[in-house]
């Protein structure tokens, strides 16, 4: 079957029997943009048939498809859904195949998935892991009949239109279930071991259901042992912690925002209101602007993502600074990140096409698969942003232990500073100790991804690891005003403008440092006379850009705030992350001064670094956070006093609309805050005037000396 998905234009990988896991290794993912030799497709159908593996078909341009996946049996959501005439169902809903477009990107939602680049989908003859019966097509066309380029569009308007009707979606817990949820969520309250939880649920679905839930027949849960009851129970588990996550999980805070507590609601917290990045100047500012003019939305962030790394990208090699007489390379490490549909790609698109129009050879790889694949082409490309369209997959790789994996965080760890230095490459059976071994590596790395695909890839190690410290996140929390209709005249000239910039930096000489000398690679053939056949590149000598005496001295004052703050809670999450701030601030001035032309690095330029790593750091503190919630029910406390929180004091049934957690496990969940201090409930003594009972609030509570003093401390 694997072999007859192929010859229709499709890439179909071995799973699991008993599960949804691809069965070719933890870097399956390749084949969603590469397509296997016929070898290996070949030992794949012959390991699916011997084996009885069920057969699962890549997401992405490797097999041209994107799938809408249903998990409801919903009437209205159906409908609101684009149709499809390929679909598939499996134990609820359906799955409907279309044909991919680089502008559709994963999303998951309670009850849906848009499945792209990185994701795979389970086809007939497979069998369901839960249900244990087999997949089947809804439909006369299949992907066993019908060709890729045959398959319909898919037009993302629909994601609007389902999103509030998927996350009121309520918990599923019915019958025996309600008992078993709200075990559940107490333990999650608790804090409890997820296998204490597992055994509690088991024991009690043991001692007191009959017929027991888990192998009732009827059920999606059922076992056929013991063994698959304590299994069907950690299903239940996961299902039931999932759905309390889901559930309008946006921003996750680790710190209480103290509120005066009179007798009028509290005023709305400034901690939740997003910061506004700093207007670019210069040929960044003219970038963004061309982003804006070629989108139907607001690209301030994600335009600004995409600026600073050009930018980082041109003057790798040419341009250094120093600070505290250390010197500092531009390149950075970005990621943009927006809800889908809100044009996150767009940065990217136009960094790819100037690149490319202009002949730069600044263009480097798509994706990050494992050590070696950031390092084997250095010596011959020095320089390079690599534009990574859904990096999810880098940002899990980042968190993984495998030695492969993390070999990606420390070569990428190194290569961030060893831009004025040779980096020694590391060893390889294949290709020797020297591997990779390159003077003034100097990568830059653009991705992008959705809040949830982040939030969903990082965890608490990965800033321990200090690698997440050196990225920026730039985060579209709005879309803004409609631009479709704009001045194209303005766009044409816009990039124009922008390529004769780009043309301008590229004719700058790079100069070899004086003490360079050339290691011929004796395995060339021919020798190019452009360095191009060196083994180990090139030595540079980057010209200094220098800061002025004025600039540099309020560097300084900046480092030592930012030294004496770090200081306070040095093993604390946060401090990884400000011991970063100055650093990345040299790194902002340099390209905003280049950006406008000029040969130093000014004061105003250190100002508007600054201020933009601040408010880099303020809107994407929420999602760092949550890598830093010890687990996922700490995580939904937090969600709900976030809530409070930013209101100051709402009422309890408004509280409740807010989340789809049923409401004996939500005022749970709410005591606990109130046992904590976090919270109080507030009963308004004034009254409405009218007979009846009066309202209740629930009320953030404050300790203001303490939370001034932090506000204080904020401002680095």
């Amino acid at each position: 079957m694997i072999q007859k998905y192929f010859e229709q234009g499709y890439v179909a990988i071995p799973v699991y029997r008993n599960g949804k896991n691809p069965a070719i290794g933890a870097d399956w993912q390749r084949w969603c943009t590469e397509r296997p030799s016929l070898t290996l497709v070949e030992s794949w159908d012959d390991r699916v048939s011997k084996q009885k593996m069920n057969i699962g078909i890549t997401c992405g341009p490797a097999s041209g498809i994107v799938v809408v996946d249903i998990d409801v049996d919903d009437e209205k959501i159906m409908q609101l859904c684009p149709p499809s005439f390929v679909r598939r169902r499996g134990a609820k809903g359906e799955a409907r195949v279309f044909k991919y477009a680089p502008n559709v990107q994963s999303v998951s939602l309670p009850g849906l998935d848009l499945l792209s680049t990185g994701r795979q989908f389970l086809v007939p003859p497979s069998i369901h892991p839960t249900t244990h019966k087999p997949y089947v097509w809804l439909t006369e066309n299949t992907l066993e009949n019908t060709p890729v380029d045959e398959l319909p569009e898919l037009d993302l308007s629909f994601l609007e239109l389902v999103r509030p009707l998927l996350t009121r979606t309520k918990t599923a817990s019915v019958g025996r279930n309600n008992k078993l949820v709200d075990i559940i969520s107490a333990m999650r309250g608790r804090g409890e071991e997820e296998s204490a939880i597992v055994r509690e649920v088991y024991e009690w679905d043991r001692d007191h259901h009959s017929p027991r839930l888990f192998f009732d027949p009827k059920e999606s849960f059922r076992a056929k042992n013991e063994a698959g009851a304590m299994s069907s129970a950690m299903k239940l588990v996961n299902s039931v912690t999932k759905s309390l996550l889901d559930a309008g999980m946006v921003t996750i805070l680790d710190n209480r925002v103290v509120i005066d507590i009179n007798d009028s609601p509290a005023p709305k917290s400034e901690k939740f209101k997003p910061k506004t990045y700093p207007q670019a100047r210069g040929i960044m500012g003219k970038f963004i602007e061309y982003c804006d003019l070629t989108s139907s939305g607001k690209q301030d962030a994600l335009g600004l993502g995409g600026a600073i790394s050009l930018m980082s990208v041109l003057c790798s090699n040419r341009f250094n600074t120093e600070v505290r007489g250390l010197t500092t390379c531009p390149n950075l490490y970005v990621i943009n990140l927006a809800h889908s549909s809100f044009g996150k790609e767009t940065a990217q698109r136009v960094v790819y096409d100037l690149l490319t129009e202009t002949d730069s050879g600044l263009l480097g790889g798509a994706s990050y698969r494992s050590g070696s694949s950031i390092v084997m082409s250095l010596p011959k490309q020095q320089e390079r942003l690599d534009l990574i369209d859904e990096c999810s997959s880098l940002l899990k790789a980042m968190g993984g232990k495998e030695d492969y994996k993390s070999e990606i965080v420390e070569i990428l760890s190194s290569l961030y500073s060893k831009s004025n230095s040779k980096f020694l490459g590391f060893s390889s059976l294949a290709s020797g100790d020297k591997y990779g071994a390159c003077w003034n590596p100097c990568i830059s790395l653009l991705g992008s991804t959705t809040p949830a695909g982040f939030r969903a890839s990082v965890n608490r190690d990965m800033a321990a690891k200090g690698l997440l410290p050196r990225f920026f996140l730039f985060i579209q929390s709005d879309l803004g005003a409609y631009k479709g209709r704009q001045d194209r005249a303005r766009a044409e000239a816009l990039y124009r403008e922008l390529e004769a910039f780009i043309l301008g930096f590229l004719a700058l000489p790079k100069r070899e440092h004086p003490t360079f000398k050339p290691q011929k690679n004796l395995l060339a053939k021919h020798s190019r006379g452009d360095h191009q056949d060196l083994t180990e590149g090139v030595r540079y000598d980057p010209f200094i850009i220098p800061l002025t005496e004025e600039a540099h001295e309020y560097w300084l004052t900046y480092d030592e705030e930012c030294h004496y703050r770090k200081a306070e809670n040095p093993e604390g999450f946060e401090s990884a992350f400000i011991g970063r701030f100055a650093e990345k601030v040299a790194k902002l001035a340099l390209l905003d001064a280049l950006s406008m032309g000029r040969e130093r690095v000014e004061l105003d330029n250190v100002q508007w670094a600054r201020r933009v790593v601040e408010a880099e750091w303020h809107n994407s503190m929420p999602l760092y956070e949550l890598a830093a919630a010890e687990n996922q029910f700490a995580a939904s406390l937090i969600q709900i006093l976030k809530v409070v929180e930013s209101k100051g004091r709402i009422g309890k049934s408004d509280l409740l609309r807010r989340f789809s957690i049923p409401a004996k496990t939500f005022w749970g969940m709410v005591d606990q805050l109130v046992e904590q201090g976090s919270v109080i409930y507030v009963v308004d003594e004034k009254g409405t005037g009218k007979p009846g009972p009066k309202v209740t609030y629930v009320q953030a509570t404050l300790q203001k000396t303490r939370r001034d003093e932090e506000l204080k401390n904020s401002s680095i």
